[in-house]
């Protein structure tokens, strides 16, 4: 396992600095046998594919320091246009960087992301702590959500995540990277839709 997640970020890293996009299809990149597969990110700006198969996209993963003994890493994600780059919102928000956050003085996370390649394509899921104490194992709310394109309503994003579906798992988990880095766990909780 270990030396496959290396070469995972082995080949992410070559893919980013020879310029090629990694596509939002499965036969760009091995699929894994259960039907979805962790998109490796890497610090910096992340060559993807998500409006089209073909579309020069990007994703940038940062830190936000903050001062505290965990800082909290930031996504944001970017589609070309004819104009340029669309900068894509948080569902519901006007804000548009996904932040994990932990509990204070604490290494849990009570809140994460990570993009995932089904079949149909790339998908960015989140993963929430729910319940009275999240100092607690909890069960965890998992949602995924997929880039929807719109030119017809004026004052809406032209890209926008939308909630594909919602889960709760069953059991409590310390930490929601638990479930979140395990794609055993998330094609059983989160399967692929049939096309």
């Amino acid at each position: 396992m270990f030396l496959l997640t290396n070469a995972r970020r082995i080949l992410a890293a070559l893919l980013f600095y020879s310029g090629m996009t990694i596509a939002a299809s499965p036969s760009a990149a091995g699929s894994s046998p259960i039907g979805l597969s962790l998109v490796p990110l890497q610090q910096g700006v992340n060559n993807l594919a998500l409006a089209h198969p073909t579309s020069a996209d990007f994703a940038v993963l940062a830190t936000f320091e903050n001062n505290t003994s965990h800082p909290n890493r930031g996504l944001s994600f970017y589609i070309k246009t004819p104009d340029g780059y669309s900068l894509v919102p948080l569902p519901n928000s006007d804000a548009f960087i996904w932040f994990d956050y932990r509990i204070a003085a604490s290494r849990q996370k009570i809140f994460d992301f990570q993009l995932v390649r089904y079949p149909q394509g790339l998908r960015l899921i989140t993963a929430e702590k729910v319940g009275e104490d999240l100092t607690d194992a909890q069960p965890i709310k998992l949602q995924r959500y997929v880039l929807q394109e719109s030119h017809d309503d004026p004052g809406v994003p032209l890209y926008t995540w939308h909630e594909e579906k919602s889960v709760v798992t069953p059991q409590s988990y310390e930490d929601v990277d638990t479930v979140l880095t395990d794609s055993a766990a998330l094609c059983t909780l989160l399967p692929a839709e049939a096309p």
